[in-house]
């Protein structure tokens, strides 16, 4: 048998409650495929500023699994599509917060940065 793989998946969600069941669902498809590879994961996903579900729902989702949930109420811009570095200064800022926890909890082989709003199925 070979040795077991973890793949370790950061995601940042925010008011997200119109595609999340989506996105999980496809969290929980790759989650059927790397178990037949003996590959499981551990997520870490990092939500702010939702004024909907969105924190409730991915708490609820990450009780059945290994993960962390980093919720925060900081009153950041909401940017939508649009080039700005500071955009990506604030993005770059939340991934590094959710990636802190995995790296210090996890010893993974493998990790995902996944969008939390892409098809990617």
């Amino acid at each position: 048998m070979k040795d077991s793989k973890i793949v370790a998946v950061l995601s940042l969600w925010r008011d997200s409650e119109g595609y999340i069941d989506r996105s999980l669902k496809q969290f929980e498809a790759m989650e059927e495929v790397l178990r037949k590879e003996n590959t499981r994961c551990v997520y870490s996903f990092f939500e702010n500023d939702s004024t909907d579900e969105t924190p409730y729902i991915l708490m609820d989702w990450l009780r059945n699994r290994k993960g962390i949930l980093l919720s925060e109420n900081i009153d950041a811009p909401t940017w939508g599509s649009v080039s700005s570095i500071e955009r990506v200064q604030y993005q770059a800022r939340y991934r590094n917060m959710a990636l802190a926890p995995l790296d210090t909890y996890y010893n993974f082989d493998y990790l995902l940065v996944a969008s939390s709003i892409v098809t990617w199925e």
